[in-house]
């Protein structure tokens, strides 16, 4: 590079001269490569500084696996530029305040004073500019941004088939960077992920432009465009078109940590089991799902220990009334009993329900568990029943005879996969009960293969 005359503009972009500017420290010689290094420096002098300052505000799981590491250092980023502290100030704004001091170059300092106003936003690719900058447009603006190529995470090849984009835009000196980097995703899954937007923000404030629904809610609307995918209802189940549109209702008003929980997908079987069985008459799906959502909170037959919401709520959040809550949730609760009774009574039913390995071994065996906690209590009322049962649902069950070492046997075969394993499970368990239903099935079962 030519030597910068000290009267010449400096090449750091201030506008000054550059025996005012760079020249008074001499730092100046690739300006583009040092102003990367110091605003990736920075970037992560700031999660280091969000770490130890404000755990509080960060996700409570550790990440286990490369989304979870990305949906935490997303959260990490954005609730520490946006979220505002007790003195009004933003974390982001102290943390730059006690080092704004010590940053030397001008372009760097005007880079890091613009991520304030970082860019939560959709966006799609418009054109490669070259090797190492991409233009993209940001779908509900049209306003357009020059990226740093390097932030997309994808190969060339894969570009144009995943050119859309959920991210943080920050200002990387010339051009923009996605941090931690974009989120890509298909034409399918735009189209798809937009339609689902549009269902979550008039079930919000239809009022306010998308592009500010998103920055408000972006840390969902990331969970949503990481982890929902189109048709997963109809490959789970072919249901009428009403009782999907419950299940499409649930998705939409179920925060996204909770659908990653086994016992929201439990639910979903149970909703399955209960149509099938029932065909209910269903005139407004969101009673339904208000419904299921609370029953979800209000038994143990789900596990979901730190979902905190009341019946109330989920009546507002659906816009139902608190009854129709209630007359629903009746029928699910007897439902629920009635398939212990049948499992209990050993009833040709229950036989069919089992001939093949199912999804719902563990609520059938949590059911059975559960019945069983609640026949040696002697309890006969509902409301002590239904005490004793959030008490007991995270105490291990220990079997009191024979015939229950063996239905434990029994559940125990149906979830493995090791065909060995299985015959040995079926065969002790036998030995306890020559006439377990389950165990027999199994045998039988095996025979056919």
């Amino acid at each position: 590079m030519e030597k910068v005359g000290r009267n010449e503009p400096c090449p750091c972009g201030s506008g000054k001269k550059y025996k005012k500017c760079c020249g008074k420290t001499n730092v100046v010689s690739f300006p583009t490569q040092q102003i990367d290094e110091e605003l990736k420096n920075f970037q992560h002098q700031f999660q280091e500084y969000m770490l130890e300052s404000y755990p509080y505000l960060l996700p409570h799981r550790e990440p286990e696996t490369d989304e979870d590491q990305i949906l935490f250092l997303v959260s990490l980023l954005y609730r520490g530029i946006f979220e505002q502290l007790k003195d009004g100030k933003t974390p982001y704004q102290q943390f730059l305040s006690k080092r704004k001091k010590n940053i030397v170059r001008p372009a760097t300092r005007k880079a890091l004073e613009d991520w304030e106003n970082a860019i939560p936003g959709f966006f799609y690719m418009e054109e490669m500019e070259s090797e190492s900058v991409v233009v993209v447009r940001e779908y509900f603006r049209e306003q357009t941004y020059r990226v740093d190529r390097i932030s997309i995470p994808l190969e060339t090849e894969y570009l144009e088939e995943f050119p859309n984009y959920l991210g943080l835009l920050f200002n990387w000196g010339e051009i923009y960077s996605f941090l931690p980097i974009a989120m890509p995703g298909s034409g399918e899954l735009k189209d798809y992920y937009i339609q689902q937007l549009e269902g979550r923000r008039k079930q919000g404030n239809a009022i306010i432009p998308v592009p500010d629904y998103i920055k408000e809610n972006f840390l969902q609307e990331v969970e949503h465009w990481m982890l929902d995918t189109p048709n997963s209802l109809q490959e789970m189940w072919d249901g009428r078109p009403e009782e999907l549109e419950v299940l499409a209702l649930l998705d939409e008003h179920v925060s996204p940590h909770v659908q990653q929980a086994e016992g929201y997908h439990g639910l979903k079987h149970f909703w399955q089991n209960f149509c099938q069985e029932h065909q209910p008459q269903i005139r407004k799906p969101a009673v339904l799902a208000a419904a299921l959502e609370y029953f979800m909170v209000a038994t143990p037959f789900f596990e979901l220990e730190d979902y905190d919401i009341t019946q109330k709520q989920i009546a507002e959040k659906y816009r139902v009334s608190t009854g129709s809550i209630v007359r629903r949730f009746d029928e699910f609760e007897d439902f629920i009993f009635q398939m212990m009774d049948e499992k209990m009574g050993g009833e040709p039913a229950a036989v069919v329900r089992n001939v093949e390995p199912g999804k719902n071994v563990d609520m059938e065996k949590g059911i059975y568990e559960m019945h069983k906690k609640i026949e040696a209590s002697g309890l006969t009322n509902v409301d002590d029943i239904n005490h004793f049962m959030k008490e007991q649902h995270n105490e291990p069950f220990i079997p009191a005879n024979d015939k229950e070492r063996a239905q434990i046997l029994a559940y125990d075969a149906m979830q493995v996969e090791d065909i060995d394993l299985k015959e040995e499970l079926v065969n002790k368990a036998l030995e306890y009960d020559d006439k377990n239903i389950d165990a027999l099935v199994r045998r039988k079962w095996k025979k056919m293969i």
